[in-house]
């Protein structure tokens, strides 16, 4: 297993690309600030996609200050070339992390 890790901007950005067949296992989206609460949205996006509606896996999910969303229900397959996409409502207050495997 291997891990990354980046901060949300309010730009749609790659936090997890795939450079061969993978599988994340678990993402982590922390709002690390004591005192503002944040919203993210993310998009699994195909590769030579784009972050739009038809890509959207989780849309404006409320995040207080200083709590963990936690993805871990179910796997994520992607192939070379696919990303997962996330931004937030405010920027630099959400991180987050991706564990996945190669396949």
């Amino acid at each position: 297993m291997s891990i990354t890790n980046t901060s949300l901007t309010t730009t749609a950005a790659n936090i997890f690309a795939a450079s061969s067949s993978s599988v994340i296992t678990t993402i982590y989206v922390a709002n690390y600030s004591t005192t503002t609460n944040a919203s993210f949205s993310m998009f699994a996006v195909p590769s030579g996609g784009t972050a739009n509606s038809r890509s959207i896996i989780y849309s404006n999910v409320t995040i207080t200050a200083g709590d963990t969303y936690i993805i871990n229900q179910e796997k994520l397959v992607l192939e070379q070339n696919e990303s997962i996409r996330a931004n937030a409502n405010v920027a630099n207050v959400c991180s987050v992390t991706v564990s996945y495997t190669n396949i």
